[in-house]
């Protein structure tokens, strides 16, 4: 496998940000933050194009599937162009020839460049390049086949430098003005963790006794639980034991939604808010209804050593017409505000 690690982009080695950016306070990046323009000569683009779709589009089914990021191709003539545009992706090659070659010279120093020659990173990033609130990722290889290979053994890396970057500007939108900060406050008191609230959500469960708690929001339909049991052993953690809680959970309060592994199930070792964590995503589903109802799920499962728990923490979406993954995602972001007492 050709892993391999991130690298700081410099302003001062990166001439083409000089190029392209004008005296004076930056202005604030403008336009569809699930979109990547990827700035590409158009013969390495055919090559590639694979490879980037694989890594930015990626499937989420709601139950219909939906595209995490959408992506355009631009050409490297364009950049001056694209100076505020919030995701950017730039790809090269050490081998290109030509003015392809004078903008691949262009994107990295020397020392930068001597760690692409000895396959020690490829994937260079750099947040607020020509604007406020932008990420600029460089991504370059000594050759095509190098380059194919990398994206696709990097994918998550990649992809997670745009998703992570999103969903900071996601939390700054929703606690911007107003949040329940006694619900954080008492959540501590109580359990032992809290989370940022957003106003409009209300309780539907908190109980010490059943070591849950359920918040709802309407129009459309979302919520997101906390549950954790005492355990003195972190291997109980298992994709089987989160889908059995959440099972638990699902029938008294979930009105007999249910998931199953066989169904476009997606599992992801992550880290979530500082612990090693089980990511579930998929699609919940309720037969029981006068017309089946379903949508798309997230959980995560992790151990606190400290607390000696497992934790549950679980969302889900109901927005039959209209997309889903907004939603999904802002209930991803609060529910990485979760912390302990000590952490």
């Amino acid at each position: 496998m050709r892993l391999k690690r991130t690298a700081v982009l410099l302003l001062t080695v990166l001439m083409i940000i000089g190029l392209y950016s004008s005296c004076g306070e930056k202005r604030p990046s403008l336009g569809n933050i699930n979109k990547v323009i990827v700035v590409a000569d158009s013969t390495l683009w055919l090559k590639v194009q694979d490879e980037v779709r694989d890594v930015l589009a990626r499937k989420i089914f709601t139950p219909q599937p939906e595209a995490v990021f959408s992506f355009l191709q631009r050409n490297p003539d364009q950049l001056g162009r694209l100076s505020r545009v919030p995701n950017i992706l730039l790809l090269g090659t050490l081998d290109a020839e030509g003015e392809v070659k004078e903008y691949v010279d262009n994107l990295l120093s020397e020392s930068s460049r001597e760690q692409v020659i000895q396959n020690n990173a490829f994937l260079f990033n750099k947040r607020d390049a020509w604007s406020t609130n932008q990420m600029l990722v460089v991504a370059v290889s000594n050759n095509v086949e190098d380059l194919q290979q990398d994206l696709q053994a990097n994918s998550d890396q990649l992809f997670d430098i745009f998703n992570d970057f999103v969903n900071e500007r996601v939390k700054t939108n929703l606690f911007r003005h107003m949040e329940k900060k006694e619900l954080s406050e008492r959540f501590m008191k109580e359990h032992g963790w809290s989370l940022r609230v957003q106003p409009d959500f209300f309780i539907v469960v908190d109980s010490l006794k059943e070591r849950l708690t359920l918040l709802e929001r309407l129009d459309p339909q979302r919520w997101i639980s906390v549950y954790y049991e005492p355990s003195e052993d972190p291997y109980e953690l298992s994709k089987s034991w989160m889908l059995q809680r959440r099972a638990d959970i699902s029938d008294p309060y979930y009105d007999g939604d249910y998931v199953t592994d066989k169904i476009d199930l997606t599992v992801r070792e992550v880290d979530f808010c500082g612990f090693p964590a089980i990511q579930l995503t998929g699609v919940w589903q309720n037969d029981k209804k006068t017309r089946p109802a379903g949508g798309p799920f997230k959980s995560y499962g992790f151990y606190d050593p400290d607390a000696q728990r497992l934790y549950l923490v679980d969302m889900a979406v109901f927005a039959p017409g209209d997309k889903k993954l907004p939603y999904l995602r802002q209930l991803d972001v609060m529910a990485r505000t979760f912390k302990t007492q000590t952490k």
